[in-house]
């Protein structure tokens, strides 16, 4: 019975994480990718969108390069971080999810897709780009002031590479 209480409790406070001046939540539904990088927090901006999920083991193990980038980036307020997350079948998945953010340090923009939204954003990534292989870690970068979109974009532990396409599109 104790232990029942106590996995209550903590699944209660793990889910209502709500964020904090770093970690924010994209509130509302989003039906496909466009819709997403359409949202207020992205006008005008550059987005390094991650695709990813919380018991990905590829995906953590690039979580550990993403200070060096953010680093990198940090005095760029035109540069936003958008994490796209794959909505896991374990029944904690939203509990797993919030852990991870919080584990990792994951600072910016965060939704998680239900598998129908997903599917739509995989469909549309292959139309824009056929190369693209649909496997977790993703990473784009769309560029919503010039209208420049990387659909197969360099993930963080190619840091050179990721430069090299990030700062053509900076602004001096």
């Amino acid at each position: 019975m104790a232990a029942a209480l106590i996995f209550t409790i903590k699944y209660v406070y793990d889910t209502s994480y709500e964020g904090d001046e770093t970690v924010h939540f994209l509130q509302g539904e989003y039906p496909e990718l466009e819709s997403v990088l359409q949202a207020e927090p992205f006008q005008d901006k550059i987005v390094y969108v991650d695709m990813w999920f919380s018991t990905c083991g590829f995906c953590r193990r690039q979580f550990g390069h993403l200070p060096r980038v953010k680093d990198y980036l940090k005095d760029r307020q035109e540069v936003v971080f958008l994490y796209l997350s794959h909505e896991t079948r374990h029944p904690n998945s939203t509990q797993l999810w919030k852990n991870a953010i919080q584990e990792f340090g994951l600072d910016g923009w965060h939704y998680m897709m239900d598998r129908s939204v997903e599917k739509k954003v995989w469909q549309e990534i292959r139309e824009k780009d056929s190369t693209v292989r649909q496997g977790f870690p993703h990473y784009m970068i769309i560029d919503n002031t010039s209208g420049y979109r990387n659909y197969n974009a360099p993930k963080p532990s190619e840091f050179e590479a990721l430069k090299a396409t990030i700062d053509p599109l900076l602004k001096s």
